[in-house]
């Protein structure tokens, strides 16, 4: 899923955002850029009465009954990408006292290449995460 940056600097899931079998390494990839051409900055900051909403469509969307049960199940990478192209791809932990993920910054991949490659990176940084 893409993720956009409000303007008060918070990252919030946006659309796109697919569902790709973790072998499928060049559908993965394709995926990966969709999302990253998506992610933007300086978009408006939800009212205090969307965030049911939004809640309520993020858990539908990774069809699990809460963001809390989510983060215990799943595996996660950040990916980021710079001016050039070359996308940063980062393995994650689960952070057991704050709940979410926090970045395993030492296990970083920069690559840039085919949708196969960017594909079997992010499987391989899903295989690293914790």
């Amino acid at each position: 899923m893409s993720q956009s940056k409000t303007v008060d600097g918070l990252w919030l899931a946006t659309a796109p955002k697919f569902e790709v079998e973790e072998t499928d390494a060049p559908e993965a990839g394709r995926a990966l850029l969709r999302c990253l051409s998506q992610s933007r900055t300086g978009i408006p900051h939800p009212k205090w009465e969307d965030w049911p909403t939004l809640d309520r469509q993020l858990v539908e969307f990774l069809g699990v009954k809460s963001i809390k049960a989510f983060e215990r199940s799943a595996l996660c990478a950040t990916v980021s990408q710079a001016a050039g192209g070359l996308v940063t791809l980062t393995p994650t932990a689960r952070d057991s006292k704050n709940g979410g993920f926090v970045g395993l910054s030492e296990k970083s991949i920069m690559v840039e290449g085919s949708d196969r490659r960017l594909g079997a990176i992010l499987i391989e940084c899903l295989r690293l995460s914790k």
